[in-house]
């Protein structure tokens, strides 16, 4: 053991250590330019910089565009709308198309809607430049794991608009978000993944809310700038209340539930052991 030792100790100190100078990474936009040639988007997007991680382009209220997302969203929100900016974002809208087709590929098809998110202004710079985030459950308020631990999103305006809770700002911001998904599950408290084959939970009695699990399968495409006029700022405050009771119901309704299947098991071990009792004197 001693010579082997030695030896070790003989060997480093022969040895030439080299060292080198850092490296410098350079960005190379060149790369997410050529690629996004082939994106769909190309045509469609105007202004992209590919130097900046994001650019917001305001969509023009005599567009298509405009028209389709203003009809769609006050079908269940009476709101001021003070604008509607689309978030372009070249690396992360690859990142969606490239989910898209892999999907595509392993399932043979998907179903591909637009959702909504009611969020803080706080927030809007970090999803624009990295996306929903699943981690930061609870930023906009919403009970985070009721229909499980993802990102949540409402294919009702008048839904999303509701978060965040207990925050009210002017303007308020909700996000357009294009989705991919295969299929749906009934959402669960707590749910950190959905089983297979299913991609997506969801509030399936209501339809009301959606969740999303896997990076790359959304993509923030429209932020929403409005107000809420004063009826409906009374109405959402009283449709707070009603929830909050309503979940405190469903709780209630839970832990009743589980008392009486507590009870339930043990009348069955009490019927077993009497079972047992008259076995054994008989």
């Amino acid at each position: 053991m001693d010579r082997v030792v030695k030896q070790f100790k003989r060997v480093s100190l022969r040895e030439r250590r080299e060292t080198f100078a850092p490296v410098k990474i350079k960005k190379d936009s060149g790369i997410i330019k050529a690629l996004f040639r082939h994106s769909k988007m190309y045509y469609k997007w105007r202004n992209v910089n590919f130097d900046t991680p994001y650019t917001v382009v305001k969509v023009h209220s005599n567009s298509k565009d405009y028209t389709k997302i203003m009809r769609d969203f006050e079908e269940y929100l009476t709101a001021d709308v003070h604008k509607i900016v689309r978030v372009q974002n070249p690396f992360l809208y690859l990142q969606y198309e490239l989910k898209m087709k892999q999907k595509k590929y392993i399932h043979g098809s998907i179903t591909k809607s637009r959702l909504y998110h009611g969020t803080k202004s706080c927030n809007v710079k970090s999803i624009c430049q990295r996306n929903f985030d699943w981690r930061k459950l609870g930023a906009s308020g919403y009970r985070p794991d009721k229909f499980g631990k993802g990102v949540s999103f409402s294919p009702y305006s008048s839904y999303a608009s509701d978060y965040p809770r207990n925050f009210y700002e002017d303007p308020r911001i909700m996000f357009l978000a294009s989705i991919m998904e295969v299929s749906r599950c009934q959402g669960k408290n707590g749910m950190l993944i959905p089983p297979i084959p299913h991609d997506t939970s969801a509030d399936l009695r209501h339809d009301n809310v959606v969740v999303k699990y896997f990076d790359n399968e959304f993509y923030p495409e429209y932020i929403i700038y409005y107000s809420l006029y004063e009826e409906e700022e009374e109405e959402y405050e009283e449709y707070e209340e009603y929830e909050e009771y309503e979940e405190y119901e469903e709780y209630e309704e839970y832990e009743e539930y589980e008392e009486y299947e507590e009870y339930e098991e043990e009348y069955e071990e009490y019927e077993e052991y009497e079972e047992e009792y008259e076995e054994y004197w008989e």
